[in-house]
């Protein structure tokens, strides 16, 4: 024992500089490591924010404050959250006009072009019965799973009948006001993505995503002196997407009809077609393609110039 005091007060300030080096290298480590896990519970690098404020909401009521596909804490605001339910307020109270100017551009542009049709197809299928109770949950990013029920207390009945789900995600537009897209459409992004062969220039323009698919806008503008056929509408692979594993996701070709898919001499065309492609957030679709496309087509006869594909890399 006297031997170990004696070592100690030999090198008492090197045992104490030992012990603090390790207690400021295992404070560092300790930092870095709560660091990574935050870095791998939040890959985008979007800031967490602070939990909803469940008791400033007047009509909705929150599942969960976090996400289900990831189980992550959400990323929205408590300003993004009120939206919805400020569009639940008013619906519930008939304010029909209101709730309708909470939509976003794009979302009347493709379905509710006016607050007519906005009632009719949406407000009176949902809240035509009477007031309901509404609980959603983060989906994944802004997108939020909505469950409409029926409301016991103001229907004096109950009911699974008048029960109603939808997926609404929340937008941003150009003025930095928070906008809503319902009915279980996602958003627009604008392509704009060009490719010219054999005289005949394909424009993809935009892609307008929903819960189940993607609808793709193409503009087609016919140079040659012959009509051109995109595709057939026979051909379940006439057109389609693939993505970063090389998986098919075939384009609805019966939707269209075939004289959609012709365009005559020096014509410009704008057609639209719906694919299979249900919505996730960790799959990226890489190329769009036409696989048969003719030129110099001409209906009821078997000869013609060419048929080639044309790809798009997205």
């Amino acid at each position: 024992m006297h031997k170990i005091i004696a070592w100690y007060n030999q090198n008492r300030r090197r045992v104490w500089v030992t012990i603090l080096a390790v207690v400021v290298i295992a404070a560092i480590a300790y930092t870095l490591m709560n660091r990574m896990n935050e870095s791998l519970q939040n890959p985008t690098g979007r800031a967490q924010t602070s939990r909803i404020d469940e008791n400033s909401l007047n009509s909705v009521t929150m599942q969960s404050q976090k996400s289900a596909i990831s189980g992550n804490n959400i990323t929205s605001s408590q300003e993004e959250v009120n939206t919805i339910d400020n569009f639940v307020s008013y619906c519930n109270s008939g304010k029909i006009q209101e709730a309708y100017g909470l939509l976003s551009d794009e979302c009347k542009e493709e379905m509710y072009s006016n607050v007519n049709m906005f009632k009719d197809r949406y407000y009176s299928s949902i809240f035509g019965s009477g007031k309901k109770n509404v609980t959603m949950q983060n989906w994944t990013g802004n997108i939020f799973r909505v469950d409409f029920n029926e409301d016991a207390l103001s229907t004096g009945k109950v009911s699974s009948g008048n029960s109603f789900q939808d997926y609404i995600t929340i937008v941003t537009n150009s003025e930095g006001e928070k906008r809503l897209n319902i009915n279980r459409y996602i958003g627009r992004k604008n392509i704009n993505k060009t490719k010219t062969v054999e005289n005949l220039e394909i424009t993809v323009t935009k892609k307008d995503s929903y819960m189940d698919y993607e609808y793709y806008t193409f503009e087609v503008k016919n140079g040659n002196e012959r009509a051109v056929l995109l595709g057939d509408v026979n051909n379940l692979e006439a057109t389609y997407l693939t993505d970063e594993n090389g998986l098919i996701y075939k384009g609805r070709m019966n939707e269209i009809g075939q004289e959609n898919l012709i365009v005559r001499a020096n014509e410009t065309k704008t057609i639209r077609i719906n694919y299979f492609n249900e919505f996730s957030s960790s799959r990226k679709i890489k190329k769009l393609i036409f696989s048969t496309v003719v030129i110099g087509f001409e209906e009821d006869k078997e000869n013609y110039d060419k048929v080639i594909p044309i790809t798009f890399d997205l």
